[in-house]
């Protein structure tokens, strides 16, 4: 039994530091950005947008009974982040500075509704190019899985 004990206390720490049982339930899906990746929940699915082209990919549903829709800001970065309540933190995310931002702004260019966003900025670019996740949100207890989606991006 004394020679198990080292092996038992290894496979525990082992599971304990494996992501296992922090994804979702469901499958995600990998998505590839300019200069990274990021994986969202199979429930979010690609919407069309009413703006003209080149428009950012865009995909919403529900997930865990919340809404959600994200969008990837590969064309267009004119958001207004910083609208109102504005919030960011220094982050590193895989070894690269990054900044998760929370505020109240405008999700859409091309319309006036204000939303609640969640975002990361991960400059993940050859020349420190940042790129850009939203995350929009229909209730504080969806910022979780906002959270938890944005923390999936890698370079």
């Amino acid at each position: 039994m004394k020679a198990l004990t080292p092996l038992i206390l290894w496979l525990t720490c082992l599971w304990g530091c494996s992501d296992l049982g922090t994804t979702l339930d469901g499958e995600w899906i990998s998505y590839d950005l300019p200069y990274g990746h990021i994986s969202l929940p199979s429930e979010l699915t690609p919407v069309q947008s009413v703006g003209g082209p080149p428009v950012n990919p865009e995909f919403a549903g529900v997930v865990n009974n919340q809404t959600l829709r994200v969008q990837f800001c590969i064309h267009d970065t004119l958001w207004q982040i910083g609208s109102m309540n504005y919030h960011e933190q220094s982050i590193m995310l895989h070894g690269r500075h990054a900044v998760l931002f929370h505020c109240l702004g405008v999700f859409h260019v091309y319309n006036s509704h204000f939303s609640t966003i969640i975002g990361m900025k991960a400059y993940f670019g050859p020349e420190g190019d940042p790129v850009v996740v939203l995350v929009e949100i229909q209730s504080p207890e969806a910022e979780d899985l906002a959270r938890s989606i944005l923390f999936t991006m890698r370079p």
